[in-house]
């Protein structure tokens, strides 16, 4: 199994692999093995660039997740929570020009997570992604 690098609040680990860390409230995604795997690269890791758009709300320490999964890590385990990664997934989408398609929010997060998702996205004030959003999400 792969070790996770050195984090940080302004290098933490988001999407597929935040998501693949098991949560105490059970959401995320179920390929913890594959995406840990040595032969996988790490799926991604966030910065200023989506710090920028989403503030720092959501980026936690989640050492004891991952110590529970057994997956190893070196310092403390900065990620996004699941809300947070997902939203994280779709601002990289607006910062790269891609689609959304391949982002499902309703198979990582519960209610609660969906609605925190959509409530982070809501606070995003630049307005060229406040247009990019509204056509994606009616």
């Amino acid at each position: 199994m792969k070790t996770i690098p050195q984090t940080s609040p302004e290098n933490y680990l988001s999407g597929m692999a935040s998501l693949s860390i098991p949560s105490p409230q059970g959401t995320g995604d179920r390929h913890m093995l594959k995406t840990f795997d040595d032969k996988n690269p790490l799926q991604f890791f966030a910065g200023n660039e989506i710090i920028r758009f989403l503030g720092t709300r959501g980026i936690i320490n989640r050492s004891d997740d991952a110590d529970r999964a057994g997956i190893p890590y070196i310092g403390t385990l900065w990620c996004a929570t699941h809300s947070r990664a997902v939203a994280d997934m779709i601002v990289k989408s607006f910062l790269s020009g891609k689609d959304t398609k391949h982002i499902r929010m309703h198979d990582w997060l519960d209610d609660d997570g969906f609605k925190e998702t959509i409530f982070m996205l809501k606070t995003i004030k630049d307005v060229s992604f406040r247009y990019w959003i509204s056509d994606k999400i009616r």
